[in-house]
C-alpha cells in the first residue's frame, strides 16, 4: 500500500487514534513478505541511482521518542548497499554547532549525487524543540519555517529528491516502548531522562501549527475592522497553512461564511496574510506579513 503525501492544505491531526495502522495494512507473514519485496526493490533502485549519478535521495525521519525511527531505517533499508548510503542522527547541538547557524551542521550530511542519505531527526528539531521549550523568540522560530523551505527548495533544484516521513506513535505505545528500554538490557542505552521531560510536554510536541502566527492574524483582522461587523466584509486568508488559519478564525468565533481560501498557497508557512474584502465596494485591506514567495516542493511529507 502507498502512503499519501500531505501538504499545507491537509487537515492534519496527531491524535492517538491516528497512530493506528491503516485499514487494509498487511499483518504478520503478509507484512514480512510485503516488506521483503519492497526492500529488494529499494536495493535494485539504489544500484540504478548510483550508476546514473544525476540525482541524490535524502530521506528524513521525524517522530517522537520511541516512535520507531531506528527500526524503520534498519528494516526498510536492509537491502541497501552501505557503500551508497549514509545515515546521520542529529542530537542536541554541540558547542561548536551552536556557534553557527542551525543549518550549518545539516548541509555537510546531504548526500552527493548517486547516493542515499537518511536523516534520523533533522533540521526540523531546530523549530520543534525551541518552540516547545521556549528557548528562542517566536519571531525567530517563524523565520526558520521559511528558511527551511528555502533550504529544501535549493536542494531539490540542484538534483536532490527529498522524502520526508513522520512516524506517529500513541501515548500508550510510547510508554510501553520507554518501559522496555528500561527493562531490556539490550535497549538500556536508548533511554534518556530527557525522554520523560519531553513526554510531559506531549500536547506541545504534537502541536505543529504556527498557532501564535494564526492567532496574531485574527487579532490584526479585528483591529483593522475597528469594531465593524463581520457581516460587511469577506475575509480571504492565504499563505502557508491556510487551513489552520481558517481554523483560527473559527476558534475566534468568526462565522464560517465570511472567509475563503485565497489562491496564493505557494508561500512558506511564515507568511500570515488576510485580505479584508468589503461587500460595499470600498477598497480592500491587507493585514499580516508576506515573505518573498517560495514555490511548493514536490515532496512527500
Amino acid at each position: 500500500m502507498k502512503l499519501k503525501p500531505i501538504d499545507e492544505n491537509t487537515d492534519l491531526a496527531l491524535r492517538d487514534a491516528d497512530a493506528r495502522p491503516p485499514k487494509g495494512a498487511p499483518k504478520d507473514d503478509a507484512l514480512k513478505e510485503a516488506l521483503e519485496k519492497v526492500t529488494d526493490r529499494i536495493g535494485d533502485l539504489q544500484a540504478t541511482l548510483y550508476a546514473d549519478a544525476r540525482y541524490a535521495v535524502l530521506i528524513v525521519f521525524q517522530g517522537r521518542d520511541a516512535a520507531g525511527k531506528d527500526g524503520a531505517i534498519r528494516r526498510v533499508f536492509d537491502a541497501v548497499n552501505p557503500q551508497g548510503c549514509l545515515v546521520t542522527s542529529f542530537g542536541v547541538p554541540s558547542a561548536e554547532e551552536m556557534r553557527h547557524d542551525y543549518l550549518w551542521r545539516i548541509h555537510p550530511h546531504v548526500p552527493a549525487r548517486g547516493l542515499i542519505g537518511i536523516f534520523n531527526r533533522s533540521h526540523y528539531e531546530d523549530v520543534i524543540v525551541p518552540r516547545v521549550h521556549k528557548t528562542l523568540p517566536r519571531a525567530t522560530i517563524e523565520r526558520r519555517y521559511g528558511q527551511i523551505n528555502d533550504f529544501e527548495r535549493m536542494l531539490v533544484e540542484n538534483g536532490t529528491v527529498v522524502l520526508k516521513f513522520f512516524l506517529h506513535v500513541s501515548r500508550a505505545e510510547q510508554k510501553k516502548r520507554l518501559q522496555e528500554r528500561l527493562s531490556n538490557p539490550k535497549k538500556n542505552w536508548k533511554f534518556s531522562a530527557g525522554d520523560l521531560d519531553d513526554r510531559a510536554l506531549w500536547d506541545e510536541m504534537g502541536d505543529f501549527d504556527p498557532r501564535g502566527v494564526n492567532e496574531r492574524l485574527v487579532r490584526e483582522v479585528r483591529a483593522a475592522l475597528d469594531g465593524e461587523g463581520f457581516d460587511a466584509v469577506k475575509i480571504v486568508v492565504s499563505g502557508g497553512f491556510a487551513v489552520d488559519k481558517i481554523r483560527a478564525f473559527e476558534l475566534a468565533g468568526v462565522p464560517a461564511d465570511v472567509y475563503g481560501v485565497g489562491s496564493s498557497l505557494l508561500r512558506g508557512s511564515n507568511d500570515f496574510t488576510a485580505d479584508i474584502v468589503r461587500t460595499d465596494g470600498r477598497p480592500a485591506a491587507k493585514v499580516g506579513r508576506t515573505e518573498r514567495p517560495s514555490p511548493r516542493l514536490a515532496l512527500v511529507t
